[in-house]
């Protein structure tokens, strides 16, 4: 009986301190998780102002016709939100990120009516098709081309380019005349 005592001690001081020496000291932990918030708090108003900077230069650049530009500016942006680190909180909403490729984005591009700085209506009743309703009901067709999941583009009959950036939440755009409205919200 003594001898399976001592054997059972002698095997279970190592396992013991084995596990001890692998687990971290709450202290530890603590502190660690102390310095995330922190940082996160530190870091979070330096991202916010680069990220609103960003934005403000894309859209400035858009409403100029500087498409390469625009589409540069959005991929840095797109670049300071890793698809699942940064990415906002699953809602169940859809969103930019999840469209992977260009026929998920016409498909989502086909249920979707904005409203332009203008009072133009936009609807996209077909892959490579933007139509066009003026506020007295005149009706235009165009062919759209997509630059990049996200970025979509036509040219006028004048021969101007318009450049429209939809947003990483899918609930609004802007163009080279402005900021659009999204009508049907999902």
């Amino acid at each position: 009986m003594h001898f399976i005592l001592l054997i059972a001690f002698v095997v279970y001081i190592p396992l013991a301190a084995h596990a001890q020496s692998d687990a971290e000291p709450k202290e530890l932990l603590d502190l660690r998780e102390s310095f995330e918030r922190a940082r996160t708090s530190a870091l979070s108003p330096i991202e916010r102002k680069y990220v609103d900077a960003l934005t403000a230069l894309k859209d400035r650049l858009a409403k100029r016709g500087d498409l390469d530009g625009a589409l540069a500016v959005q991929a840095e942006l797109s670049r300071l939100q890793p698809p699942e680190t940064k990415a906002p909180k699953r809602d169940g909403r859809l969103r930019l990120s999840h469209l992977k490729t260009v026929e998920e984005f016409y498909g989502w591009l086909g249920t979707t009516v904005w409203k332009s700085p203008t009072g133009n209506t936009l609807r996209f009743p077909a892959a490579d098709q933007m139509e066009m309703t003026s506020p007295d009901g005149r009706k235009s067709t165009y062919v759209l081309t997509i630059e990049k999941i996200g970025a979509i583009s036509w040219a006028w009959s004048s021969g101007g380019k318009e450049l429209m950036l939809i947003s990483s939440d899918l609930d609004s755009a802007t163009c080279t005349t402005g900021a659009m409205e999204l009508l049907n919200p999902k």
